[in-house]
């Protein structure tokens, strides 16, 4: 059980104890009694609708468990590490293709301007593994702060049925009732996409907090009254404070998803500006036939370099910097961003549906990133390979045994289908279906 459910028990508890404290309020005058508190409560406080209510009022934050949401927060960040440990590995390999008086040819040509293409969008994409990361903590950063406004809300009831119990009298009981000023900062930025992605467009980063971005917390006095009627039911009871308080948390949710929705469009071609060319490794002729390659000036040890460089195998003075490693790099960042495909979907709420399309549109990009470097390597290896073998000097250092140029690691793939609808689970839009494309 969680301490938010837990609490609501005990409010419950304490109000039946003041709904009973009242109702041994009265007075018997001539064999009349006169109840001096207003309308008495049941015999049996919890058959009140207003007291068996209670632990329901609180459920909707109670019930939701969201404390999975760091790992998934986690998950794509370990992606994004990895996007960016992938920049500025290939300065010798540039040198060495770059060198005109050593090696010629549309091979090579290609692979070196497909070098810098990979490079801006390995960066691009981590950008964006960070925007999802931001959509997961700022969801972390609105449950725990409409769970402590609900304990708060709690509390202040519990203290004002004791005093009814113990005093007959509530009225000093206020509280400083904390809004989710989350929801003011969320909801009065500017989603308007520009040159970043929405959420850090709207001054939100992953490694900032709810509360490190809020505004100005709202202050309510609240379940001031001699009544536990007042208490409760009150302009400022608990339950008004309660349906504020969700109210808030849902507007914050839904504003997170407003702006992940705008990302969803700018992948797809229909924003205020097409993000998708910027993160997609189109590999372009960088695969096409077996290689156009020439050796000019080069020596052996050039030949070899840049056969190690582009495929892995041999002796290599920097083990990074060659192309399987980076090929592997990225595919190592797609089995990160499976690990939070698909998880902590009640947790994200009605973030989910986009969050989920954001993420498998990464994903399915750093795999083709992946499959064009792995390709590429290989055509550019083979080239260097053969024309190796053609020279009996050169063809000393080349395994023939070896089938494979390079051993790869395929990327993980999100899984292809996705339904037509996304089904919103909670909310005052719960059971909406909200089309996805």
């Amino acid at each position: 059980m969680s301490d938010l459910k837990a609490k609501a028990e005990e409010v419950q508890e304490a109000a039946a104890e003041a709904a009973l404290a009242e109702n041994d309020g009265g007075v018997t005058i001539r064999g009349v009694n006169i109840d001096l508190n207003g309308d008495p409560w049941p015999e049996e406080p919890m058959d009140d609708s207003a007291i068996a209510g209670i632990p329901e009022a609180f459920a909707y934050i109670a019930d939701i468990d969201y404390s999975g949401l760091p790992e998934k927060q986690a998950a794509v960040e370990r992606g994004a590490s990895m996007l960016d440990e992938a920049q500025g590995q290939f300065g010798r390999l540039k040198a060495l293709l770059n060198d005109e008086d050593k090696f010629k040819g549309s091979t090579v040509n290609t692979f070196y301007d497909y070098l810098d293409i990979i490079a801006d969008v390995a960066e691009d994409q981590g950008q964006l593994a960070m925007e999802l990361a931001t959509g997961v903590r700022t969801q972390y950063s609105i449950r725990k702060s409409a769970e402590e406004d609900a304990m708060q809300i709690a509390e202040a009831t519990i203290d004002a049925c004791n005093r009814i119990k113990d005093e007959n009298e509530a009225d000093d009981v206020k509280m400083a009732f904390m809004g989710l000023s989350i929801a003011l900062a969320i909801t009065t930025a500017a989603f308007t996409g520009g040159m970043s992605f929405a959420l850090m467009g709207a001054g939100l980063t992953a490694a900032q907090g709810a509360y490190e971005i809020a505004g100005p917390a709202t202050d309510a006095e609240g379940l001031g009254g001699s009544k536990l009627d007042t208490v409760l039911n009150g302009d400022q009871g608990m339950y008004s404070l309660l349906k504020d308080l969700e109210d808030k948390m849902y507007e914050s949710v839904d504003a997170v998803a407003d702006g992940l929705w705008k990302d969803v469009a700018q992948l797809n071609g229909k924003g205020e500006h097409d993000k998708l060319d910027n993160l997609n490794p189109n590999p372009g002729g960088l695969v096409d036939g077996p290689g156009n390659f020439r050796a000019t000036e080069a020596v052996q040890a050039d030949l070899k370099e840049l056969y190690n460089l582009a495929t892995g195998n041999g002796a290599s003075s920097d083990a990074k910097s060659n192309v399987p490693q980076l090929a592997k790099d990225l595919s190592v960042a797609t089995k990160d961003f499976n690990d939070a495909n698909g998880t902590e979907e009640l947790a994200m709420g009605t973030a989910s549906g986009p969050w989920e399309l954001v993420l498998d549109k990464l994903q399915k990009l750093t795999a083709k990133a992946s499959t064009a470097l792995y390709d590429g390597g290989t055509v550019l290896g083979k080239a260097a390979q053969s024309f190796a073998e053609q020279d009996g000097y050169n063809a000393s250092w080349i395994d023939k045994s070896t089938k494979e140029v390079i051993d790869r690691e395929d990327p993980t793939e999100p899984l292809p289908e996705q339904p037509d609808y996304y089904t919103i689970e909670e909310g005052p839009y719960k059971g909406k279906q909200i089309p996805l494309d």
